[in-house]
C-alpha cells in the first residue's frame, strides 16, 4: 500500500477503534447497570434508549457529573413508578464512583486518538526525501520505519512541548502496534484465509479498565434506596432472610443502621458491637462508630456512623452489616 494511501487508512482504523472501545464500555456499563438497579421493581419497563441515557451519563466526566446522572435517573423513575421520596442524588453518587473505570476507559481511548491524529495530521508538513520515503509503497518489512519517519516530522514540527513528546510517542507506538496486526494479517496456507479476519479483540490496554469496572459494579447492593418510603420520610425495613431487620437515618450529625433482630434468637448479644466496629473499621473504613442499645431492648441497635461519608461507603457498610447479621442468625 502506498503510504499517502496508508495515512489515511490509519485515520479511518483509528476512529474504528475509538468506537469499538466505546461501544464496548457502554455495552458493559449497560449490562451493570441492568444488574445493579435490577432489583428494584419496574426495572424491566426501562427504555433501551434510558439505559443508553444512563449509561451515557455515568461517563460524565467534571462537576456535573452526578447531576446528569440524577436526572437520568430521576426521569427513569417518573417513567417506570419509581417511588416519588427516593432520593436519587445519593443514588447518583453510589453509580458515579462505582463506573469510575468507564469513564478511566473514555479518557485512555480519547488520549491515543488525540495523540496519533496529531502525528497523521503532520504527513503533509514532510518533504525532500522524508516525503518520498513516507510517500513510497508500505509493507509489513518497513512498515516501522515508515511510522518512526512520520514520528520524526511530528517532533520537527514543533506544535508540541518537548516534555510531552514521550506521551505521543508512546500512544503512537503502542497504535502502530495494533494497526500492524491488523494491517498484515499473515494467511493461512490451508485455508487461504487471513489468521485474524476480525480486529473483534480489545487489547489488555483496554480489557483491565473493563475488568476492573465488573469488579467495582458486582458488590453493589441498592436495594436500601428501592425499599418503600412512608409520607413521614422514614423508610420500611430491609427484611433479611432470617427475619432481622434493618432501617437507615440521616441525621444531620451522623448516619445511622437501626437492626432489629428477633426475640426468639439466642444469643450473646454483647458480642455484636464489638464485631460489626471491627469490620466497619476494615471496610469502608469508619473510625467514629458509635452502636448502642434502643431502650432496654438487647435485641434492638443503633449503628451510629460519625465519619464523613459518601454514599458509596454507605453502601459498602450496609453490605457489610446484612452479611454479618445473615451469617451469624443462619
Amino acid at each position: 500500500m502506498a503510504g499517502y494511501l496508508l495515512r489515511r487508512e490509519l485515520l479511518i482504523f483509528l476512529e474504528w477503534e475509538r468506537a469499538e472501545v466505546a461501544k464496548q464500555n457502554q455495552s458493559l456499563i449497560i449490562k451493570s447497570l441492568k444488574e445493579i438497579l435490577g432489583q428494584s421493581h419496574n426495572s424491566a419497563n426501562i427504555s433501551s434508549l434510558d439505559w443508553e441515557r444512563l449509561a451515557e451519563a455515568t461517563l460524565t466526566i467534571g462537576s456535573k457529573a452526578v447531576d446528569r446522572i440524577a436526572f437520568r435517573l430521576r426521569t427513569i423513575g417518573r417513567n417506570v413508578g419509581w417511588d416519588s421520596n427516593i432520593d436519587y442524588r445519593s443514588l447518583a453518587s453510589v453509580l458515579h464512583a462505582d463506573f469510575n473505570q468507564g469513564r478511566k476507559l473514555k479518557n485512555v481511548s480519547a488520549l491515543r486518538r488525540k495523540c496519533v491524529k496529531a502525528i497523521i495530521e503532520k504527513f503533509e508538513l514532510a518533504n525532500g526525501l522524508a516525503r518520498d520515503r513516507l510517500s513510497d509503497v508500505v509493507s509489513r518489512s518497513n512498515f516501522q520505519k515508515w511510522a518512526d519517519e512520520l514520528f520524526k516530522v511530528f517532533v520537527e514540527s514543533a506544535t508540541v512541548k518537548p516534555q510531552f513528546h514521550y506521551i505521543y510517542k508512546a500512544e503512537w507506538e503502542s497504535f502502530i502496534e495494533d494497526a500492524e496486526d491488523y494491517f498484515f494479517q499473515t494467511v493461512d496456507p490451508w485455508s487461504g484465509k487471513k489468521t485474524w479476519p476480525e480486529y473483534s479483540k480489545l487489547k489488555p490496554k483496554y480489557e483491565k479498565f473493563l475488568e476492573a469496572l465488573i469488579t467495582d459494579t458486582s458488590k453493589t447492593n441498592l436495594n436500601w434506596a428501592f425499599e418503600k418510603v412512608s409520607s413521614s420520610g422514614i423508610r420500611d425495613d430491609i427484611v433479611i432472610n432470617n427475619g432481622v431487620t434493618v432501617n437507615l437515618k440521616r441525621r444531620p450529625e451522623y448516619f445511622s443502621f437501626i437492626v432489629k433482630i428477633p426475640s426468639n434468637f439466642k444469643s450473646n448479644f454483647s458480642e455484636i458491637p464489638l464485631a460489626l466496629m471491627d469490620l466497619l473499621e476494615n471496610n469502608p473504613g469508619f473510625q467514629h462508630v458509635d452502636i448502642t442499645q434502643i431502650g432496654n431492648e438487647s435485641n434492638q441497635i443503633e449503628i451510629q456512623i460519625f465519619d464523613k461519608y459518601e454514599m458509596k461507603q454507605i453502601n459498602e457498610a450496609q453490605n457489610e452489616i446484612l452479611n454479618y447479621f445473615n451469617k451469624r442468625f443462619n
